[in-house]
């Protein structure tokens, strides 16, 4: 399926696939043994995904060649894909237990309207993971407004306000890129994070002090009143282009 920029396709390998899949291993979690609806699936390969824990998992779409792309692509027993728009989903009331709605409404300028669908479709002990631009972020990679797929985007007011006329419960995450640097200690304890890697077809989960490459140690002979703490350095994109690298060399080379 060819990319466009608005729906992310296996073969594509950016930043965003991350943020796309990492959204995805968090909801496994959650959909063990459920009936779950994905909507807005596009290319279906987090329906697919999800489908290996999931009891069923629908895949609804807008757009037609995402969904043949998808029933020819991923072929399981609890998998099905229909074509379908968030703001009036094809679907009988109180049919799921899980919805995973990723980057969707941001899409259409109808907030309301798609989440009363949403709830409409969600069983009412049901759970709804929905994800969307910050349009006030300050992030680097932020789009803010300037995707000319996203004609409507909300900030964190009016995300909080659009939830809570659906929901009593809500509790939010927090996603962006980055690169980094991470420190953590040797039972995870400080921050109880975990760590996912995988691809579009399978995800693990690791322990974040596996595999490390270096070992650091605080040391005395009396007992620490500052214990050493888990943390997180960023820093900016190191990648160069050719010219970049031409200028680094020759400056290096009149050091």
């Amino acid at each position: 399926m060819k990319f466009t920029g608005e729906r992310l396709t296996t073969h594509v390998n950016e930043y965003y696939t991350y943020e796309h899949l990492h959204r995805y291993y968090l909801a496994m979690d959650f959909v063990k043994s459920k009936d779950v609806l994905d909507i807005a699936s596009g290319e279906g390969y987090g329906c697919s995904l999800m489908s290996s824990n999931a009891q069923s998992v629908t895949g609804v779409d807008i757009e037609e060649e995402a969904i043949e792309h998808a029933i020819k692509s991923y072929k399981k027993d609890n998998l099905r894909f229909i074509k379908g728009d968030i703001r009036f989903i094809p679907l009988p009331d109180s049919s799921f237990d899980v919805i995973t709605c990723f980057e969707t409404i941001e899409h259409i300028q109808e907030h309301s309207q798609a989440m009363k669908e949403l709830k409409r479709v969600l069983k009412p002990d049901g759970i709804l993971l929905i994800s969307t631009p910050d349009s006030e972020s300050n992030h680097h990679l932020a789009s803010r407004g300037r995707n000319p797929y996203h004609p409507l985007e909300l900030n964190m007011q009016s995300f909080s306000a659009l939830l809570e006329d659906s929901f009593q419960e809500i509790n939010f995450l927090f996603q962006k890129t980055i690169n980094a640097s991470l420190i953590v200690d040797d039972k995870n304890q400080s921050i109880g994070l975990s760590e996912y890697r995988g691809d579009f077809k399978e995800y693990n989960l690791y322990e974040p002090n596996q595999d490390a490459q270096y070992f650091i140690a605080v040391c005395s002979d009396n007992e620490l009143d500052n214990k050493p703490k888990s943390s997180l350095l960023t820093y900016p994109d190191t990648r160069k282009n050719i010219l970049e690298k031409v200028i680094f060399k020759l400056k290096n080379r009149f050091k």
